[in-house]
């Protein structure tokens, strides 16, 4: 009889979130193309859908959106969306003033510069203030042309290290210049920060090398495919379909480890509303190369059915949507656990076989992290053996709430998976 209570308690949360789901679709779609806001949440509160307009970082858009209906709008969620809006606009504009401190800096040292992602994606947003943006991306490096095409300073492997070292120099010369002091270095970018609010991630490179073999090959060179900007010196952008490109396979990466929120399907939706003058011929047969035709089609044909009114959303599309919606706009854990065993190819396997695969991918790293993130055990192999225990030892030792929630999503997913 519990079991029985707690499987209907199950389907009527299920269905209360989706229909929460469809109806902060309808309020997106609504704010995307500023049509008039008529129906009211059917079977869930304005405070379920608020949590998940929250959670997608979406209630700077929506908040705007839903201040001149006070008829269906509960005041104290209008009170919060307006809030939300305020604050996001605030962070647009002083995010600006500070970018353009950077950019003059990094033309002072003869830097040059790409923005990239959200920065240019913002601006096709109905109002200013309208997309949230954590962080501002830009592509930086010393270069010059051969053959018609950008590239890094160099020729032979060496002389790249020395140049990419000059614009990592170079770059912290400018944020240390700036206010900004280096929080973490990365393989693809190095992150500085600026307190209250600020954080620029400045790129030396697109994707790591781990990524995915096609897509990195790809965007070896991030540089191969910028055009320089006529009026101002050293700047470089991308062309509508390069930077739909570059869009897309970001947004791959994020689907195919962690998840990726509903903001990316928005962006999608302003991004080809706003662009349709595109070479399709171009985008698709680069599309082809990297291998990212379905997801492309997918992502493309999920945004245009979702937010247009006219259209029909397939099945397909829905479970795209609903996953995304409940990745959040960082994704989550548990789908990165789930999406990782699948690419073990351990799905067919029992439970306990399942979790052995995991665990024994988590503590003995490839070759290439191990270089990175263990040069002891990497340089020492006789060394290797102790390695499980000290992962688990220095996990428990730094970050044991992290690793028992792992633990956790990790038995559910397999449960989940079976």
């Amino acid at each position: 009889m519990k079991q029985k209570k707690s499987a209907t308690e199950k389907y009527r949360k299920q269905k209360e979130y989706e229909n929460a789901s469809r109806y902060m679709v309808y309020l997106l779609r609504g704010a995307l193309n500023q049509t008039e806001l008529i129906d009211s949440p059917v079977n869930c509160t304005w405070r379920m859908v608020w949590d998940l307009v929250k959670k997608n970082y979406m209630e700077a858009l929506i908040g705007k959106y839903i201040q001149k209906y006070s008829e269906i709008v509960p005041e104290e969620i209008r009170n919060a969306g307006q809030k939300a809006y305020n604050a996001t606009l605030y962070r647009q504009i002083y995010f600006e003033v500070e970018r353009e401190k950077v950019v003059k800096e990094l033309e002072e040292q003869k830097l040059a510069h790409l923005i990239l992602k959200g920065i240019n994606i913002a601006e096709y947003y109905p109002e200013a203030g309208t997309r949230w943006m954590s962080d501002n991306d830009i592509l930086c490096g010393f270069i010059q042309m051969d053959d018609g095409e950008y590239h890094l300073k160099g020729k032979t492997e060496e002389e790249l290290q020395y140049w990419k070292k000059q614009t990592q120099k170079a770059v912290q010369t400018v944020m240390e210049k700036c206010g900004y002091t280096l929080k973490e270095k990365g393989d693809c970018h190095d992150a500085y920060i600026k307190q209250p609010m600020f954080k620029f991630e400045m790129h030396h490179q697109l994707f790591k090398e781990s990524f995915d073999d096609i897509k990195s090959q790809y965007y070896q060179n991030p540089w191969k495919r910028a055009i320089p900007d006529e009026k101002k010196p050293y700047r470089y952008y991308y062309s509508k379909e390069d930077e739909y490109l570059y869009f897309v396979t970001h947004a791959h990466k994020h689907f195919s480890v962690s998840g990726s929120g509903i903001r990316t399907l928005t962006d999608m939706y302003v991004y080809i509303k706003n662009n349709k003058s595109m070479d399709w011929n171009y985008i698709l047969s680069q599309l082809k190369l990297l291998k990212l035709e379905d997801f492309e089609v997918l992502l493309r044909n999920t945004a245009i059915h979702v937010f247009d009114k006219e259209e029909k959303i397939t099945t397909e599309e829905w479970n795209t949507v609903l996953y995304m919606i409940g990745s959040g706009i960082y994704g989550t854990s548990q789908n990165r656990i789930r999406h990782q065993l699948e690419n073990l190819g351990v799905n067919k396997q029992n439970n306990r076989k399942k979790m052995w695969y995991y665990m024994k991918d988590r503590l003995w790293p490839n070759e290439e992290k191990m270089k990175k993130y263990y040069p002891f055990f990497y340089r020492h192999r006789y060394f290797r053996v102790i390695m499980p225990p000290y992962r688990v030892i220095r996990g428990i030792l730094i970050h044991p709430g992290k690793l028992w929630t792992e633990w956790k999503i990790l038995i559910r997913t397999v449960k989940s998976n079976s």
